[in-house]
């Protein structure tokens, strides 16, 4: 019998050392933009727009796609992204001024980056990040 539970968790901890064990692989992914910050200006839209602008060195061609506000999360991309790859994402504000950002993030599954909040002074774009459809 005390051999029998020996060959078990022998067995068991064979099993689980074979989990996680390899090359992380990273999965491919499409972004998404969220407006929880402010409703659109009723004259001129949303305040939020963005686009995919670079996929590690490939610059991409588009224009800006308006994110407004309450919609839930809107498209970027027109096809995955290649898991593992550093995609830059441009977002423009408009309130007082306009401001741009440009921020990087590496591919691992579809993602939705949700903005809340903007400090213009200090040139300040307060956001989440979190996965999209796991």
């Amino acid at each position: 019998m005390r051999y029998l539970i020996w060959t078990l968790a022998l067995v068991a901890s064979i099993v689980n050392c074979g989990e996680g064990a390899g090359p992380n692989i990273k999965e491919d992914g499409r972004i998404y933009v969220e407006n929880s910050w402010r409703e659109d200006h009723p004259d001129y839209g949303p305040w939020i727009r963005a686009r995919l602008e670079k996929v590690d060195e490939q610059l991409i061609e588009g224009e800006l796609k308006p994110i407004p506000y309450g919609k839930g999360p809107i498209e970027i991309t027109i096809q995955p992204v290649p898991g593992g790859a550093t995609a830059v994402v441009h977002i423009r504000t408009v309130r007082w001024r306009t401001l741009d950002w440009h921020l990087p993030f590496v591919i691992d599954g579809s993602i939705v980056i949700r903005i809340t909040g903007m400090v213009p002074d200090a040139h300040d774009l307060r956001y989440e990040v979190r996965s999209y459809g796991r």
